[in-house]
């Protein structure tokens, strides 16, 4: 593995470049989530931002009872697209 003229590794470089735009990642993860119109898509960013959220579970821990039960996660488009037009609410 070569080092970087900083004394970085490439992946140390690699992660330190999307460090610096997770923001943008957060958002195109929550447009798929919300948005996609393939829910293989959809499902797909929302185990991406779990998995970074949370973290993966283990392979072969299928005993679950010593893990604390994670939050509920509530996405609601109408108030991640910042409307306030009243599109989106119940009837």
């Amino acid at each position: 593995m070569s080092a970087h003229s900083d004394g970085a590794s490439p992946q140390h470089a690699l992660e330190a470049q999307l460090r610096a735009h997770r923001d943008v990642v957060v958002a195109a993860l929550l447009e798929l989530a919300c948005h996609a119109s393939s829910e293989a898509t959809r499902l797909a960013a929302l185990r991406e931002m779990l998995d970074r959220g949370w973290g993966r579970v283990a392979p072969g821990s299928a005993d679950t009872t010593s893990v604390a039960a994670a939050p509920t996660l509530v996405i609601a488009p109408a108030l991640l697209s910042g409307g306030t037009d009243g599109a989106g609410q119940g009837a």
